[in-house]
């Protein structure tokens, strides 16, 4: 569930360890506000490649974590590969640099199906070229871009993008 309390490195430390022990980790919502805190997360979902659902809600996203996210789900028959289903960046404000790597990520993902990307204050054009990957997409079923900065330019591109796809 979602912290409402200061989570500091030794206690997300204790917390995946307590899990690669004890089992598996299918969904996690946390807002992570240290950089260096999201960066130790990604690198145990690497390790441990069961979680299917993961909400950084509200959270300052890093390159490292984006390259989790842009890796996941493109190698569906590969064992350990890992892999979501859920990506929630609720809040995340994602910077455009990072934005355009999640776009261009999308074009080739196998598995993500939910992509929350509500109130990210993203502008039509970022989210048009979103929506040229998109066309590509099989696989994304639900998309939430509820709250951003968006008018009729693109719910034109949203409906040319919906006949392709």
């Amino acid at each position: 569930s979602r912290n409402a309390f200061l989570f500091e490195t030794f206690g997300l430390n204790a917390l995946l360890n307590a899990v690669r022990v004890n089992g598996k980790i299918f969904h996690m919502q946390m807002d992570w506000q240290d950089p260096k805190m999201l960066t130790t997360f990604v690198s145990y979902l690497k390790l441990k490649p069961h979680l299917r659902s993961l909400g950084p809600v509200d959270s300052k996203m890093t390159p490292e974590a984006m390259d989790y996210f842009a890796d996941s789900g493109h190698e569906i028959n590969k064992k350990d590969q890992y892999r979501l289903n859920n990506l929630n960046l609720d809040y995340c404000y994602l910077e455009p640099k990072l934005f355009t790597q999640l776009s261009k990520s999308l074009a080739g993902n196998l598995t993500l199906v939910r992509l929350v990307l509500s109130n990210n204050h993203l502008g039509e054009d970022a989210v048009i070229s979103l929506l040229t990957t998109l066309e590509s997409n099989l696989a994304l079923v639900e998309l939430s871009l509820a709250g951003n900065l968006l008018e009729d330019k693109f719910a034109n591109a949203f409906g040319l993008m919906l006949c392709k796809n």
